[in-house]
């Protein structure tokens, strides 16, 4: 997916400090938000473009966003320079221009709060859920006849965020689950199922929301994701769903779970997952003799390579199968 916006470096941002090894330019990653205004418009004098406040305001009445004015004021064939100036006139435009928003400064600030709130620095989660709200807003005033589908909407605003919008929302709701903030993990899933893709992991949530209130509930509507997995199979999203089950929901479900997920095993680390987790399910039950042998077959496989291709027909297996 193509990123607009402010959002590629962003994530050239997110990437440096994730992997050593990314060695961004500083003026592509460095946090414009702390430099003195005046700063920024003596930057920009140096790239040729003479401006203060009053005539950076004038040229912005003239454009409907940074990516226009950008367009609007700069001609010279230096696309380093352009891309400089960009970064410099979108943090002025932010900074100077509060009641003029636009989708890519939304989506800035959005990419900001996430930031925060993954670094665990968010004083409290308040702003953050202001964010979330505007976004159901600009989501649900999306122009139908623009888009073909509410999924196309949210993606096309998705492409302004350097996060994985989607995957966001998902452990966030998670995190409110946990919380045991119910009404409202309820309320941001009713916001924002019919705009995310992969609703698969939508609907999990819907079943976790009910794990701990309405069981019956809750394993209904695992099963039914089950089935739907059997169709179109997600390992991530299935060992998800036995991690829950260890905890909550019928012990049939999780052999059903189990037992459906071996065969779509691609990696080491995955089937090292799920024995970690069924040992945890054993220890749950006081099943003691169980548990110590699935740790002992953990164990003997602790040091192989995680990425190393599962193979079917490997030994561990079978011992497994033997024991669940």
């Amino acid at each position: 997916m193509e990123l607009k916006g402010k959002a590629l470096y962003n994530l050239l941002k997110i990437n440096a400090l994730d992997n050593p090894d990314i060695a961004p330019q500083n003026w592509q990653i460095e946090d414009l938000r702390i430099v003195p205004t005046d700063t920024l418009f003596e930057r920009l004098n140096r790239l040729h473009l003479a401006l203060d406040e009053h005539s950076f305001a004038l040229y912005a009445e003239e454009a409907d966003s940074p990516e226009d004015l950008i367009e609007y004021v700069w001609d010279e064939p230096d696309a380093e320079g352009q891309d400089r100036a960009y970064l410099l006139l979108f943090e002025l435009w932010r900074r100077l221009l509060p009641k003029k928003q636009t989708l890519s400064i939304f989506c800035d600030e959005l990419d900001d709060l996430i930031d925060k709130y993954d670094s665990g620095i968010l004083e409290n989660d308040e702003p953050l859920e202001d964010a979330l709200s505007i976004l159901e807003d600009i989501l649900d005033n999306a122009s139908d006849e623009e888009y073909s589908s509410s999924e196309e909407v949210f993606q096309e605003i998705a492409r302004y965020c350097a996060h994985d919008l989607e995957s966001f929302l998902y452990d966030y709701i998670i995190a409110q689950i946990d919380a045991e903030d119910e009404l409202y993990a309820s309320e941001l899933i009713d916001s924002f199922y019919q705009y995310v893709t992969e609703k698969k992991w939508f609907d999990f949530l819907r079943a976790r929301f009910f794990f701990s209130t309405e069981s019956e509930e809750s394993n209904r509507l695992i099963e039914r994701l089950l089935e739907q997995l059997n169709e179109e199979p997600d390992v991530e999203l299935l060992l998800h769903i036995i991690n829950s089950l260890v905890h909550y929901g019928d012990i049939h479900l999780f052999q059903l779970a189990v037992r459906q997920t071996i065969p779509f095993l691609k990696t080491e680390k995955e089937f090292q997952e799920l024995l970690a987790m069924c040992a945890d399910y054993y220890r749950c039950l006081d099943k003691e003799k169980e548990e110590k042998e699935i740790q002992t077959l953990l164990e003997k496989r602790s040091k192989l390579d995680e990425k190393l291709a599962f193979d079917p027909s490997d030994k561990g297996l079978t011992l497994f199968y033997d024991l669940f």
